[in-house]
């Protein structure tokens, strides 16, 4: 067992110890998952069991000291100044950040997707990055490929050069240019 999995078993199996103690001294479940939350009350959003072999609702709600659900009159979560936070955390984490930061990630033009698709490729040399770009999923007769393909594109005989090497293009509002 590595040692990841053993520190993990390690914290469950120390929970699952404190609760039973905390239970067997008399405090209920609710009262160990409340001070396990931090102290944040919730309730079951679906509670009650279901039937054997069914799907069940597992979401929970925070509420207040009597039981009743916490509400807001603007939406909870994420702003679009906490999202621009979480995509910087995301893409400056290393390789695999996106993936980690579990959220998809939007960008307000083509530009600025295409920059974030290449600091997040794992190439410590941006001029390696191999890029291609497909004008439609339907039609890949024509494709953009960058210059570190075109050994590759060469040297398979299925393919060919059409063309000389073009910058790739954006509009001054950041909406990437088609080609011909």
């Amino acid at each position: 067992m590595n040692l990841g999995r053993r520190n993990l078993l390690f914290t469950l199996v120390s929970f699952a110890v404190a609760a039973a103690a905390s239970v067997a001294e008399g405090q209920t479940t609710t009262a160990v998952a409340y001070a396990a939350s931090g102290s944040v009350r919730h309730a079951a959003v679906c509670p009650g069991p279901t039937a054997v072999q069914t799907a069940r609702c597992h979401a929970e709600v925070v509420t207040d000291e009597s039981g009743q659900p916490q509400t807001t009159a603007v939406p909870a979560g994420y702003g679009p100044a906490d999202l621009r936070s979480a995509y910087v955390n995301a893409m400056t984490s290393g390789l695999g950040g996106p993936q980690r930061g579990q959220i998809p990630m939007a960008m307000p033009t083509d530009r600025s997707a295409v920059a974030a698709a290449l600091l997040t490729c794992g190439r410590a040399d941006l001029e390696r990055a191999r890029v291609v770009r497909v004008r439609s999923t339907l039609d890949l007769e024509h494709l953009l490929v960058s210059e570190s393909l075109r050994e590759l594109v060469e040297a398979d005989d299925r393919l060919s050069v059409s063309g000389e090497p073009v910058q790739m293009a954006f509009g001054d509002d950041g909406r990437i240019a088609g080609w011909d």
